[in-house]
């Protein structure tokens, strides 16, 4: 009777295993290892739990962690479990989504976590194509719903740029610039005309490969191409000599010009312009608010500065 009853169950679990055949079964969550392609089903229960992932230089990943049942966090270590990037909330609520452009051959720990530890969760890792353009070039991004739009760039340290993205259908987008450590290292939303998201005169760290992200700000599906403009440029340093600044460079169309004094004498304009102070932040610093150019004007405006005190 018993042989029978093995019999039984044993034809039985061949029987539900090859219903499955159709669609991989995802890894499990006791293997520690996350493998881009293969999704990982889990379950967390009361601390976090950690992949493993092999990643190429140069390599680009994206990791999304989705749960019904908490609040998801989602970080990428380094293996001195030094954290490179970090996410709560991706486009889709309160499940998490992160970038990371990977600077060297290596394993990185992938941390699953959440506000709630409880509960059923699904860890995936892709590793899309991206396009590499140069610094000046321009690219057209096509939308892919409402997942983000990754382009790198080879940068070398004390390089300045511009970075500015366009929906062709005034959809409000975001930037992000990963640095060559895989860290975010700026962002913005609304600093150019309109929506569109500009990034200024941002100084690179180091010489190699970076990482910009352009997505929807609010997780909407983008409709339309997106434009991402780069252009190389200069730092403004202000001194006892005035200064010459041209606000309309390659065509870009600035409202304000925005001034940060961290330390040092106050900063006076010696054009007519109405000037607006902000509060102090955490008083580590003031800005002065210029209008200079209305939203539209592609007409030359040139202002001096001078330090004054």
């Amino acid at each position: 009777m018993s042989k029978l009853l093995f019999t039984l169950t044993l034809i039985a679990a061949v029987m539900l295993g090859a219903g499955r055949l159709d669609s991989p079964a995802p890894a499990s969550a006791q293997d520690g290892t996350l493998v881009p392609g293969t999704p990982v089903e889990g379950t967390l229960a009361g601390g976090p739990v950690t992949y493993s992932l092999n990643l190429s230089a140069g390599q680009l990943v994206v990791i999304s962690l989705e749960s019904e049942a908490f609040d998801t966090i989602l970080a990428l270590n380094d293996s001195a479990g030094n954290e490179l990037a970090r996410n709560d909330d991706g486009p889709d609520g309160t499940n998490s989504l992160l970038a990371f452009l990977s600077p060297n051959d290596g394993s990185y720990a992938v941390v699953v976590d959440g506000w709630n530890t409880s509960g059923a969760y699904i860890l995936t890792a892709t590793t899309p194509d991206v396009n590499q353009i140069e610094v000046g070039a321009s690219v057209s991004l096509p939308p892919d719903g409402n997942k983000p739009l990754y382009v790198t760039f080879v940068g070398t340290a004390g390089m300045v740029i511009n970075l500015q993205a366009t929906s062709q259908a005034g959809e409000d987008t975001r930037l992000i610039l990963y640095g060559t450590d895989g860290k975010e290292l700026a962002e913005n939303d609304d600093d150019g005309p309109g929506t569109d998201p500009s990034l200024r005169r941002v100084k690179l760290p180091g010489d190699g490969l970076y990482l910009v992200e352009v997505g929807s700000v609010f997780g909407n599906d983008l409709t339309a191409n997106v434009d991402l403009v780069t252009e190389s440029t200069e730092l403004l340093i202000l001194s006892e000599t005035p200064q010459t600044v041209s606000l309309s460079e390659a065509g870009w169309d600035w409202r304000f010009l925005t001034l940060k004094r961290r330390r040092g004498p106050p900063i006076a304009s010696s054009s007519p312009c109405r000037r607006q102070r902000r509060q102090p932040d955490s008083g580590k610093h003031r800005g002065l608010f210029l209008p200079l150019a209305r939203r539209r004007q592609r007409r030359a405006r040139d202002v001096g500065f001078r330090r004054i005190g």
